[in-house]
């Protein structure tokens, strides 16, 4: 009787390692595939990612603007405080965009022209990309969430003009300089 439970607990022993190493090699071919690529960005993703983000905005839920529409909440929550310092507050109106252009495949720029609630105006950039990775990949984000706060993205080359206490400069987007009382 001893022999038959060795055989046993051997083929089980065998068993438990040959689906140990079927498991590995499945994973490890897994890991192996590469991403499939990334579908193209479209004009109707960005307007509705926008129409989201304005949603959030009317409701007073920017907890919930940078959820939804940033990839990176932090960043979205410094323009957000850098908005109110300025008191940058937005209509009740959705932005009107003005022109699109598409800088790469997988992004979308809408030009934006709004209302502030004081009755000023702004005009921005609100950026529309697919995301590569982290816990967004594959989904429409915006570095740009906070669309009433001037901010552009200019080709580089262009230099840097003054608009309503904004610099505007060609390249990266430079955000108001709030050090300095206006």
């Amino acid at each position: 009787m001893t022999r038959g439970r060795r055989g046993v607990r051997t083929g089980a022993a065998w068993s438990l390692v040959i689906a140990f190493v079927a498991v590995a090699t499945l994973v490890s071919l897994r890991e192996r595939q590469p991403d499939p690529p990334l579908e193209p960005v479209s004009v109707g993703e960005a307007e509705a990612l926008l129409a989201t983000a304005v949603r959030h905005t009317r409701d007073g839920d920017f907890p919930g603007l940078c959820r939804a529409i940033a990839h990176e909440r932090h960043i979205c929550d410094v323009l957000l405080r850098s908005a109110w310092e300025r008191d940058h507050v937005p209509d009740d109106s959705a932005p009107e965009v003005v022109t699109v252009t598409r800088p790469t495949e997988h992004t979308v720029r809408l030009h934006l022209r709004g209302a502030h609630a004081d009755g000023g105006t702004y005009r921005t950039e609100f950026v529309v990309y697919r995301a590569t990775g982290g816990e967004h990949a594959g989904e429409t984000r915006s570095p740009t969430p906070v669309y009433w706060s001037p901010m552009t993205l200019n080709p580089p080359g262009v230099t840097c003009t003054a608009d309503n206490g904004h610099r505007r400069c060609g390249g990266r987007a430079v955000a108001p300089d709030v050090s300095s009382t206006s």
